[in-house]
């Protein structure tokens, strides 16, 4: 099980990343103000995520990753119970439990 101090971690990265991409797109010609600013927003976003994490704070889940939450808990689940029935979890299995 991941601690908070692996999920800020791997905020902080994400975070990073986010600058650098912000930071390729500085020189490049027709970039928008808004595109700029939206890498930039979400690096701001997820490095304060990373230290409410780091401080054991619960941080609120956007509804595509509460979405995600569900279907791998939804796969790993299938995927348990194929392997018991001695069968294997398919690709359409794991879009009916998205889409659901």
């Amino acid at each position: 099980m991941a601690t908070s101090i692996d999920l800020a971690r791997r905020l902080l990265g994400a975070a990073v990343n986010d600058e650098l991409m912000a930071r390729s797109v500085l020189p490049v010609e027709g970039v928008t103000d808004a595109g700029l600013g939206n890498l930039c927003q979400q690096a701001v976003e997820k490095a304060i995520k990373a230290i409410l994490a780091a401080q054991g704070t619960e941080i609120p889940l956007h509804p595509q990753h509460r979405k995600a939450q569900r279907l791998r808990r939804g796969i790993r689940d299938r995927t348990a119970h194929r392997r018991r029935a001695g069968g294997q979890g398919t690709v359409v299995e794991a879009l009916v439990l998205l889409a659901s």
